[in-house]
């Protein structure tokens, strides 16, 4: 037993030292609290590979960056050369995949690259990815170089990548089956080749120890984590502490963080979407500015469009505020009579924005993902909406409660159309 988890202790220090090199560019600048813990969590996920048949509940890895050039392909291409028999696949046929698990006894490691051609609901790959999370899972299938019935064992170490613009949301059924990885573009300069010169000692202790060795081993208890959360994280424990000590104080820390984080972590994608949405506007309208209340309304009809939960309007204006975008005062003026000047925002002020956290089509030919005629059907450039309601969203709390506090952003803009109706009538008369 004690040359078995030196054996294992050994191969999981070997895979932290490969996947450290591109992730120690963070340690000065962590964008989120899961960060310094990457390499670890790769190296347990490329551990438990080796072992699969011992735990019940196989967690899947969820790899995903904002744009392109964040370490994605060197990451997928590293981890497969470190688990246990992987395969990476970019769109393989459904035979394949089932025919390459049966010639290995389901003993292999799946990734799949550019996941967003995986997603249907109604798709085998997807019985597989859903299904081959827990024990005991099978299907039977026709082979027809054989003319014969043949059954597949789909509970596989299986993984994927993909840019989040890519897929709109990932179904619950994968979430609450997956740990997700958010990889970010740091610097600007490519990991180091690693030294996988001493791989093939290291797989070979790992061969020498049977797939099954923990199936006797029960998922331990953490504190704080419930359901599916310890399913999930339940084998990464079970080697923690099987490894003990520092090892398995961190598998007990980075559930946490983990858990706490991924709140954090959807409102940061929601913020990318805003930028996207704006972005959109940006060159859709080919206007210098926008009024507050059409920005807001703008943002939701593309959040409608990428299948994303509306956003209330003080929410997107503390998103804007974290990329430093702010309103200008008296950015509108109304031609009427008796309303004070209105506020706006100067798509100027959004370039560092774009160009920090959306280059790829900022610094591109791009064509907005959809076309509003209706923006400029909803808010006439000739009629202006009423500034005390443009004001009432941007007023600071003072004991005045905020239309976005008590309204969805869609209701406002219903609200903020039916007054620019009203104006639009009274000039009639």
């Amino acid at each position: 037993m004690s040359d078995c988890r030196q054996n294992i202790e050994e191969a999981f220090d070997f895979f932290v030292k490969q996947f450290s090199d591109p992730y120690c560019l963070l340690k000065d600048q962590y964008n989120s609290e899961k960060d310094p813990y990457l390499p670890e969590l790769l190296a347990f996920f490329a551990l438990m590979s080796h072992f699969s048949k011992s735990f019940k509940y196989l967690a899947r890895l969820d790899l995903s960056s904002a744009r392109a050039g964040s370490g994605k392909t060197w990451t997928a291409d590293l981890f497969v050369q470190l688990a246990k028999n992987g395969h990476r696949y970019d769109h393989p046929s459904y035979a394949t995949l089932t025919k390459d698990l049966r010639d290995c006894d389901s003993e292999a490691t799946v990734w799949l690259d550019e996941f967003q051609h995986f997603v249907d609901p109604n798709d085998d790959y997807m019985f597989l990815i859903r299904n081959g999370y827990d024990s005991g899972a099978t299907r039977k299938h026709f082979d027809h170089e054989t003319k014969q019935q043949v059954e597949t064992n789909l509970h596989v170490p299986l993984h994927w990548s993909y840019i989040k613009s890519d897929i709109r949301s990932l179904p619950n059924a994968l979430l609450g089956r997956s740990i997700s990885v958010t990889l970010r573009k740091v610097k600007d300069r490519d990991p180091e080749d690693p030294d996988l010169s001493d791989l093939p000692r290291i797989k070979k202790l790992l061969d020498e120890i049977p797939s099954d060795y923990f199936k006797n081993h029960s998922r331990p208890k953490v504190e704080g984590l419930f359901g599916r959360d310890r399913d999930k994280w339940s084998a990464i424990h079970i080697l923690g502490d099987y490894m003990g000590g520092l090892k398995a104080e961190r598998a007990r820390e980075m559930a946490k963080v983990w858990v706490k984080a991924d709140k954090g972590e959807e409102r940061e994608d929601r913020a990318v979407l805003v930028l996207r949405a704006c972005h959109n506007g940006s060159i859709e309208l080919a206007k210098e500015k926008i009024s507050v209340a059409k920005l807001i309304w703008y943002v939701n009809k593309y959040f409608e469009f990428v299948d994303e939960p509306e956003m209330e309007a003080n929410e997107i204006k503390f998103v804007l505020r974290d990329f430093n975008i702010k309103t200008e005062k008296k950015a509108f003026r109304c031609p009427h009579s008796g309303m004070k000047p209105g506020k706006g925002y100067l798509w100027s002020s959004f370039e560092n924005a774009f160009r920090d956290q959306i280059p790829e089509v900022f610094n591109s030919d791009y064509v907005p993902e959809f076309i509003l005629e209706e923006v400029e059907e909803s808010f006439s450039e000739r009629v202006e909406l009423p500034d005390e309601f443009i004001e009432e969203i941007d007023q600071s709390n003072n004991g005045m409660r905020k239309v976005g506090d008590v309204l969805p952003a869609s209701e406002a803009m219903i609200r903020a159309s039916e007054a620019r109706a009203q104006l639009n009538a009274n000039r009639l008369r």
